[in-house]
């Protein structure tokens, strides 16, 4: 009798530990030294989870929650004009350990380095 109360309350926890959602933060700040434009951050994992528009010098925080039963590869797209076409530019960047604590903090993200583009004026 108590090897079946046993497995009675064993089968639901580990059930209940499978299916616990994983909570997925980002945080960090943008540096832009061409112009003072908003910068768009998202965070996707198989869908969107969590969008912010940023004011250059301003800090973002994204949080998004993913279910164990869907586990992607979680990652961010920036969308900016930091460079001096004033150009559209957009950089995805996967998230890595994003297990360890559930938090990946960028710090302050320099624009400027990321924008590998040329400007090409018309003749």
């Amino acid at each position: 009798m108590n090897t079946i109360i046993f497995l009675a309350l064993l089968i639901p926890t580990a059930y209940a530990e499978i299916v616990v959602p994983l909570e997925l933060k980002v945080k960090g700040s943008f540096h832009c030294t061409y112009n003072k434009d908003e910068v768009t951050i998202e965070l996707w994992d198989s869908g969107l989870l969590d969008s912010k528009n940023v004011s250059v010098g301003d800090s973002f925080r994204l949080f998004g929650v993913q279910s164990m039963w869907n586990l992607g590869k979680p990652y961010i797209i920036i969308r900016h004009r930091c460079n001096p076409c004033n150009k559209n530019t957009v950089i995805q960047y996967r998230l890595r350990d994003i297990f360890a604590y559930g938090l990946s903090d960028f710090g302050a993200i320099n624009l400027d380095n990321l924008e590998s583009s040329r400007c090409f004026k018309e003749l």
